[in-house]
C-alpha cells in the first residue's frame, strides 16, 4: 500500500475512484459535509485528496485533509482493512509538519479510536437532528 497526494488540478480525474468511499464516510462519520462539497474543496485547494493505493487493485481508499489554524484536520476515509493502511498516516503527519502544523485532528467514528492508539481522544461529538 502507498499514499498518493492528488494535485487540485487532477481531483476531477480521480474523484470517481474515491467517491464511494467519501460518500460512505459522510453517511457514517460525524461531519456534515457532502461528497460534492469535499470534491469542490479539493479542487479549489482548500482540502487535500490522498489516494490509498494497493499495488494489485489500484485505489482502495481515500483520505481528505484540510489545514485550519496550524492544525491538520482530516476526514479519514478508507476502504479495505485498516491494518493494511493505517501505517500510511505517518506520511500525512510528516506532510502536516512540513506545512507548519502542530497537531493532527481526525473526525471519525468512535470505533476508530481503538485502532489509532497514537492519537488521544479529546472528546466525542454528539448531535440531535431536530
Amino acid at each position: 500500500m502507498h499514499l498518493v497526494p492528488v494535485p487540485s488540478t487532477l481531483v476531477d480525474q480521480h474523484w470517481q475512484e474515491v467517491e464511494g468511499y467519501v460518500q460512505k464516510a459522510c453517511k457514517r462519520g460525524p461531519l456534515d459535509g457532502t461528497p460534492d462539497e469535499y470534491k469542490i474543496n479539493c479542487e479549489r485547494g482548500f482540502n487535500q485528496l490522498w489516494l490509498v493505493r494497493h499495488p494489485n487493485t489500484n485505489t482502495c481508499g481515500a483520505i481528505v485533509t484540510g489545514i485550519s489554524s496550524g492544525v491538520l484536520e482530516g476526514l479519514i476515509v478508507a476502504g479495505g482493512d485498516m491494518p493494511e493502511w493505517i501505517h500510511l498516516l505517518s506520511q500525512i503527519e510528516d506532510w502536516a509538519r512540513e506545512q507548519g502544523c502542530s497537531k493532527v485532528r481526525a473526525y471519525t467514528r468512535k470505533g476508530m479510536t481503538k485502532r489509532m492508539t497514537t492519537y488521544s481522544t479529546r472528546g466525542i461529538i454528539i448531535e440531535k437532528v431536530l
